[in-house]
């Protein structure tokens, strides 16, 4: 959302400074409609991080992965596939409670990772679709803003969407 409202910032100043042959009227509406539309965005993503200020991160209630994890015992079951999906299950959830290498114990530092290999695979994926870069700079450069925006988002929505709940009691 922070990246869209800058965007509209820099087209409304573009429109204000550079004269456009013909009638800008269609752009100005599309940049506001996207300003109001970015705005409300930005609101409501607010209001959704302060309910979830105060100690309402319950390291009890699941998060992302349990549910993907019930999900996927779920489904296999239905399909005879139960028991070792279970089994893969448990593990995991055994690790993510028991291990003090779990994401769920070092919920930060696991964003930093997630970004940095995001920025990586951006620089990897640049270099396949657009060819090698032309300076070292620049990989890092552009790998350092593709994780720099993974990181954002990771901690804007860390808490409101419960992608990662805190280890249990107990854990």
């Amino acid at each position: 959302m922070g990246i869209v409202l800058a965007a509209v910032v820099t087209d409304v100043v573009a429109i204000a400074t550079v004269p456009v042959a013909g009638s800008p009227a269609i752009i100005g509406v599309l940049v506001a409609l996207t300003g109001v539309v970015a705005t409300v965005a930005a609101v409501l993503q607010l209001v959704a991080v302060r309910s979830t200020v105060g100690g309402v991160d319950d390291p009890v209630e699941p998060d992302v992965v349990d549910d993907a994890l019930s999900l996927a015992t779920d489904i296999s079951a239905r399909i005879g596939l139960g028991r070792p999906v279970s089994a893969v299950a448990g593990w995991i959830e055994r690790f993510l409670d028991g291990s003090p290498l779990s994401p769920r114990r070092h919920r930060l530092l696991f964003g930093v990772l997630v970004a940095l290999a995001a920025g990586a695979a951006f620089d990897a994926w640049h270099a396949i679709a657009e060819g090698p870069w032309g300076a070292a700079e620049a990989l890092v450069i552009f790998g350092l803003l593709a994780a720099g925006g993974v990181f954002a988002i990771y901690l804007v929505t860390l808490v409101p969407l419960r992608l990662l709940r805190p280890v249990g009691p107990g854990g």
